[in-house]
């Protein structure tokens, strides 16, 4: 993994320049929020795979890259449309029990 960067185009330019090199098997992380704009180099089901990977990336000239585990507990998103006040506020109290927990405003969806 590339580490985050400042923003959103200048990772796309790092994605640029790591293409040039060779490198495809990567992607700009979007929506996390310690790695926002890092770039993901790979995913592997093993260490030693990661760490192969990581020396074969050195081997052609990436110097930024760093091995970092990937996140274990997966993301739950919940969507509540037309949600009543006193729901919205429950919510916001409950949100301090979880840590690391985000309550964001969307836009509403159409309902089919």
């Amino acid at each position: 993994m590339s580490p985050p960067l400042a923003s959103r185009q200048a990772a796309n330019q790092r994605v640029t320049e790591l293409r040039r090199s060779g490198i495809t098997d990567l992607f700009v992380i979007p929506d996390d929020t310690k790695l926002r704009n890092a770039i993901s180099l790979g995913v592997f089901r093993s260490e030693d795979a990661a760490r192969s990977h990581f020396a074969a990336l050195r081997a052609r000239g990436v110097r930024d890259a760093v091995l970092v585990e990937r996140e274990r507990n997966p993301r739950v998103y919940l969507k509540i449309q037309n949600m009543p006040p006193q729901l919205r506020q429950r919510i916001a109290e409950l949100k301090t029990l979880f840590l690391g927990s985000e309550v964001q405003d969307c836009e509403a969806a159409p309902v089919r």
